[in-house]
C-alpha cells in the first residue's frame, strides 16, 4: 500500500512539474525572441549590415532617439543607423 501511494505521489509530482516546465518555457519564449533580436542587432550593426538590421523594424515604424525628432519608416531608421555607424 505504501509503495503504491509513493508511486502515485511520484507520478503526480512528475506530471505537475512537467506541466510547470512547459508553462515556464512558454512564458520565457518572448524573452528568448527579444534576446535573439538583440544579438542580431548587435551583430548586424557591428558588421555595417544596416539593410538586415532595418528588418528588425516594421515598415511603418516610429523610433524616437534621445534629443532627436521622431524617425518614421524602416528606410529612415536604416539611414539613421548608417549615419551612426559611419561616425565611428
Amino acid at each position: 500500500m505504501k509503495t503504491q501511494l509513493f508511486a502515485i505521489s511520484l507520478l503526480a509530482v512528475s506530471v505537475l512539474s512537467g506541466g510547470y516546465s512547459a508553462n515556464a518555457q512558454k512564458k520565457n519564449a518572448p524573452m528568448a525572441d527579444f534576446e535573439k533580436s538583440n544579438r542580431k542587432f548587435i551583430e548586424w550593426f557591428n558588421a555595417g549590415k544596416m539593410d538586415s538590421l532595418s528588418y528588425l523594424y516594421l515598415e511603418a515604424t516610429c523610433m524616437i532617439p534621445d534629443n532627436l525628432p521622431a524617425i518614421n519608416n524602416r528606410e529612415n531608421v536604416k539611414d539613421y543607423y548608417q549615419e551612426l555607424f559611419d561616425r565611428f
